[in-house]
């Protein structure tokens, strides 16, 4: 009997190579029957158990077995799939016909080991393999590239290097010209579209989208809806119109990327096993056209098309209902995020997924409610996230980083040292891990900097200071939109060692990068207004008055667009009150001290001018919008939202 269940679950997956769990049920079904009745185990699994022989074919089929048992959850078979290809290898003489295979083969466990631990040895290595594979040639050599492409572009996400990029793209195209095989081209046509997408977006170079996009055009229009692979397809056309759109500012992106969506809907039944995964695309492109519109009515259908389907994607829906709060503030949308992330469920990296995302919406509770037990229960939820089992170097490295803003936020609460601690040695490994060049490296060693100055003692801030130059160095040479971030940490890291050595340097270069965050164009107004108070307070403290009138002046001019007009009334005469009131006076007194008792008039009027207009002006007031046009006085009341939130100075989190 035990035979016979053994002998089914490997008829399964050889019925069906990506059954994972056919493949492991098998071998562990073997696996007893080895120990008491060798003789009924066929050749292969026992092979593949005991792991001899002398055959670079035999042992590259059980390389391939062990390798599907490491994607069923043996993490321990990937390395002994690793042995197994190594072994076929070098058994098998320059002339072996298998020899294409085991190098390509060796790339792709390369690859996977890589993607568990980060390794960049490893990811070298497994270009090299694929190189050589493409190099020995042969009917595989549309897979071998694609598969270069891949290795090269997964090096570009670590390192930066734009040449890999080139290369991935050049790959990835002779894939998709030397096939013969129309399934087949339809994969390497997503490559290549993936690599053009990723060049497209690192040099800003519209024509590579475009070029993308018509390609995944073609192949999602070819790939019937039925099949597995439609709905990653299109969800990667989506992804490329939004990124067009956010280069080009064209809004039928946004409306087509929800046609596409809800096209494919309509075009499954509704008893079809995809359609669950399609109702999730559809709540996607709603919820990606409310991030860039506002349009309330997206956001809504989302979440009510999510709810109404059976095997609704309960994270979409969580992220959906905590958006809804932060729009408008009903705590009951994030108590129901919370509960549908709180639900119990096996280990699993989906479980890690949910319990990050668990961890960030006890915080938001924290934040609106001020209950120490979601500080707690936060934690906790990080803590079980990183130790999910089989989770990939980069989502481990997230959870981690997730698991710093929780602890760091619990120490803020109780003012504990401990709490503070952990934070920050969680925070070195994340740095530790994250290799040079890497797109968040700079992140995070900005988001370390910001847990050290916390800790306000002279080591910590001696490393804060170096963390914040490299990183705005890093950031600056990519001329990013988050540039203004590094400089006005690049300046609070100065500013904190000023207060504690009062050395000049600190004081100088603090000044420094506070005055290019207030004039960088890129960052909100609210940020470059913060940049601009702090500029104006360190040369008033250091008693330069002539820098002090040119902060006070570059803050002054900034307060027409902290009171823009999709402000509510009561939010603008708040803003007003607090911002341009104090903050004349500040102006006045500078200038008079620099020797300028006219600008200190003029500062004076022109703040008062900018706070008469914006509150007299009946028409600006969104409630007058409301009345004649409600869904554009909620989309420009969702922008105001949105910029009220960019303006904090919390650090990203990646």
């Amino acid at each position: 009997m035990l035979r016979l269940l053994a002998d089914v679950h490997l008829a399964r997956y050889q019925a069906d190579m990506d059954d994972g769990d056919a493949i492991n049920h098998a071998m562990t079904l073997y696996r007893h029957l080895l120990r008491g009745q060798p003789d009924l185990v066929p050749e292969g699994p026992r092979q593949l158990l005991e792991q001899h022989s002398d055959r670079p074919g035999e042992l590259f089929t059980l390389a391939r077995l062990a390798y599907d048992r490491f994607l069923a959850g043996a993490e321990e078979d990937l390395e002994t799939a690793l042995g197994l290809n190594r072994r076929a290898l070098a058994l098998a003489g320059p002339e072996d016909d298998t020899r294409p295979q085991l190098v390509n083969g060796l790339c792709a466990l390369l690859c996977s080991r890589y993607e568990r631990t980060g390794s960049q040895p490893d990811l070298d290595a497994a270009i090299d393999a694929a190189r050589s594979a493409v190099a020995l040639g042969g009917p595989g050599l549309p897979l071998y590239l694609s598969n270069l492409g891949v290795s090269l572009r997964d090096r570009y996400f670590a390192t930066g290097r734009l040449a890999d990029l080139d290369e991935s793209v050049n790959c990835a195209s002779r894939a998709v010209r030397d096939t013969e095989y129309p399934d087949d081209q339809a994969s390497y046509e997503t490559m290549l579209a993936l690599s053009l997408r990723a060049r497209g977006e690192a040099t800003a170079d519209v024509r590579d989208l475009d070029r993308a996009i018509d390609l995944l055009t073609g192949v999602v229009t070819r790939t019937p809806l039925e099949l597995r692979e439609a709905g990653t397809r299109l969800l990667n056309l989506q992804s490329l119109l939004t990124s067009r759109y956010v280069m080009t500012r064209n809004s039928e992106d946004l409306d087509r990327i929800v046609t596409l969506a809800a096209g494919r809907v309509a075009g499954l039944g509704t008893d079809s096993p995809m359609r669950p995964g399609a109702v999730a695309g559809h709540a996607q492109a709603l919820r990606t056209r409310y991030d860039w519109t506002g349009d309330p009515a997206d956001l809504h259908d989302a979440v009510a098309s999510l709810r109404a389907a059976p095997d609704a994607d309960e994270a979409l829906l969580a992220d959906l209902l905590r958006r809804r709060h932060v729009r408008f503030g009903n705590v009951a949308d994030l108590d129901a995020a919370i509960a549908t992330l709180e639900a119990p469920r096996e280990p699993s990296p989906a479980a890690a997924d949910m319990l990050s995302r668990l961890s960030m919406a006890l915080l938001d509770r924290l934040v609106v409610r001020g209950v120490a037990a979601d500080a707690d229960r936060a934690v906790e939820a990080a803590r079980s996230a990183v130790a999910m089992p089989h989770l990939n170097h980069t989502d481990r490295l997230s959870y981690l980083n997730s698991l710093t803003g929780a602890l760091s936020t619990r120490a803020d609460l109780r003012r504990s040292a401990a709490d503070l601690y952990e934070a920050i040695e969680v925070m070195r490994t994340v740095v530790a891990h994250t290799p040079a060049g890497h797109r968040y490296q700079a992140v995070r060693m900005g988001n370390l900097a910001h847990l050290l100055v916390k800790r306000n003692d002279r080591a910590s801030l001696d490393e804060a200071v170096t963390l914040a130059t490299e990183a705005a160095a890093i950031e600056l040479r990519r001329t990013r939109t988050e540039a203004w971030w590094f400089r006005r940490w690049l300046g609070e890291t100065h500013a904190a060692r000023h207060r504690m050595t009062a050395s000049r340097y600190d004081l100088e270069a603090a000044i420094s990068a506070y005055r290019a965050a207030t004039r960088d164009e890129a960052a909100s107004a609210p940020n470059r207004m913060e940049s601009a108070k702090a500029w104006l307070a360190l040369a008033a403290g250091d008693r330069d008055w002539p820098e002090a009138l040119d902060a006070a002046v570059a803050a002054v001019e900034l307060l027409p667009r902290l009171a823009w007009r999709g402000l509510a009334r009561p939010d603008k005469e708040r803003m007003l009150r607090r911002e341009a009131e104090q903050l004349s006076a500040d102006a006045a007194a500078a200038a008079l001290h620099a020797g300028h008792p006219q600008a200190a008039v003029t500062l004076v009027e022109r703040g008062r001018t900018v706070q008469w207009s914006q509150l007299l002006d009946a028409r600006g007031d969104l409630a007058s919008l409301r009345a004649v046009a409600p869904e554009l006085a909620d989309r420009l009341s969702h922008v105001a939202a949105m910029m009220a939130e960019a303006g904090g100075a919390k650090p990203i989190h990646r």
